[in-house]
């Protein structure tokens, strides 16, 4: 997977990008076994003006394109929510292409019978 993570209004941290490659695991193991390629794109914006952080994440891959944007004045819970919602989304996303495929294959097995 093609990972990047970019700082905006703030100074790179190896400390959240650390906590960001840890809140990662759960993704990964879920694309472990998906095509390449595969990209993440995670974007920290630190907000000057109202205090807020936002967070963005954006997941590309053959079968997925999700997006997800949080603010929070928080930025280690901003970026535990982007990463949560991006999972859940994924979870979904995933079950729902695995569904669609089974399906595919049930309806191609009916008409070989035929």
């Amino acid at each position: 997977m093609n990972k990047q993570i970019t700082f905006r209004h703030m100074d790179h941290s190896p400390v959240i990008e650390e906590h960001i490659h840890a809140q990662l695991e759960k993704i990964n193991r879920i694309l472990e076994h998906e095509r390449e390629p595969i990209y993440l794109h995670i974007v920290l914006d630190a907000e000057r003006v109202h205090h807020h952080h936002i967070v963005e994440a954006g997941l590309k891959s053959p079968h997925y394109d999700l997006h997800v944007k949080r603010e929070n004045p928080d930025m280690y819970v901003a970026i535990d929510e982007v990463l949560h919602v991006l999972y859940k989304n994924l979870q979904n996303a995933k079950r729902e292409f695995v569904e669609k495929e089974h399906a595919g294959h049930r309806t191609l097995k009916r008409k070989e019978e035929e």
